[in-house]
Formats: structure tokens, sequence, C-alpha cells
């Protein structure tokens, strides 16, 4: 991927679907902010796993920001997509959007994490070290009904430097963000920009792809845990 100028200008006024893996609740934050500072904050929607409505306040907050809810059912799941696409189509003669999707289709813990390398070892697949395997069957489906329209996809990694000594969930926590604990945490958000049309068509190609983007995350998140950043970052506050 490349920050060209013209990619630049796309995430300012293109349509895209954005692609990150899941650490913790506060990865929306991120994105949010993210999406401020390239003015498409009114563009986001986010697809999210149906329990999520359950969920004391972030329920609610997703229901009113127009969040796309998602089941483990495919068949109903891929409905659920078609409806809303067509549902978008219809609303605005010019949609414009940023699609947000965490394949991985659930938050990284150390339980998941041995889940998923198992499942990569008993297919001879290389062992993940800082994320899950991605789910394809939504992000191929969404990108079909999507493709004609977007202009990019954006992939985004989110990290943690720091953790809680304890119970080593990461730090800042929703609740660090929320109640402002006294201090700023750092959170470690690498951007990279692909042109719609440098992505495969092929459904098996474009699975491959994914499963490659991944690994390269898993290498971005291990440089960060090493040297504590990412290859290349650059230090933003505020």
């Amino acid at each position: 991927g490349s920050a060209d100028a013209r990619s630049l200008e796309l995430l300012r006024s293109g349509n895209a679907m954005l692609i990150s893996n899941h650490v913790d609740a506060t990865d929306g934050l991120a994105l949010f902010v993210l999406a401020q500072r390239c003015g498409r904050l009114g563009s986001l929607r986010f697809f999210a796993k149906r329990e999520l409505l359950f969920t004391p306040v972030l329920g609610l907050a997703a229901y009113f920001l127009n969040f796309i809810f998602l089941s483990r059912d495919w068949n109903k799941d891929r409905d659920t997509i078609t409806r809303t696409f067509q549902g978008l189509w219809t609303a605005q003669k010019k949609p414009s959007f940023w699609m947000v999707l965490f394949p991985e289709g659930t938050r990284f813990s150390e339980i998941k994490l041995k889940e998923a390398q198992q499942f990569c070892l008993a297919r001879s697949l290389p062992l993940p070290r800082n994320v899950l395997v991605p789910r394809l069957k939504g992000f191929t489906s969404s990108l079909e009904h999507l493709r004609s329209r977007t202009d990019l996809l954006i992939d985004v990694t989110i990290g943690y430097s720091e953790h809680d000594p304890v119970s080593r969930t990461v730090r800042p926590s929703l609740g660090d963000v929320l109640l402002r604990r006294g201090r700023e945490w750092p959170v470690h958000v690498d951007v990279r920009v692909f042109p719609i049309d440098q992505l495969p068509e092929g459904e098996a190609e474009l699975k491959e792809w994914m499963l490659q983007l991944f690994r390269d995350k898993d290498a971005r998140l291990e440089e960060l845990k090493l040297s504590g950043r990412f290859p290349g970052e650059e230090m933003l506050s505020g």
C-alpha cells in the first residue's frame, strides 16, 4: 500500500472499505480519531457482533451510530450484508462511506491465539503471534457488493504498548479513556492504503491476499513489541 497524494485525497473524499485487527473495545475510538483527522467522521459504518447490542452503554451507542450487527450464522449474515448495501444505494444517489470490518470476528486474547495457532498448525500455515486468523466470508461478500462503488481499501493495524501489570490487558481500557484517568495513553495506529483496483478479483486469490495482509500485520505488531513503535511510525499527539 502507499500514501501518495492521490491516496491521501481519496482518504478525504473517496469511499473506502476499512479493515483492522481487533484488540480491545478502545479500537473503535482509535478509528473515530483517524476518521476525524481525515474529515470522514460522518462516513463511518461499523460491522459488529450482535452481542454488542446487549452491552451496557456501548450497545445503545452502537445502535444510534447505525452499526451493522452480524451473528455467527453465515446464511443470516449474508442476507444482512445484502440488505444493508441495497438500502445504502437506495437511500443516497452518491453514498459516502468508510465501511469498517474487523475480519478476525472477535477481540484478540491469549486463549483465542492458541486456538488460532492450532488451526494453522493443522493446515501447515504460518503460526500467528499477535493476530487471529481472519474470517474471510464476510470480507469477500462485502467487497463483492462494494467494489464498484469503492475507491480504496484502508488497512489499519492497532497496537498498544502498555498493559495492566496484573491482568495483562491492554491500556488504555475503555474506562481509562471515558473516565480520563489522569494521563495520556499511547495507542499506535498504522495505516496503509490500497487503491481498490489493486486487489485481486478471484475469490481464492482475494482470500490469500487477506491472509497475507494479516501475516504482515503480525510482523508489524511484533516489531511494535520489540521496539515500542511500528516500522516507520510517526508520533502524533492529541
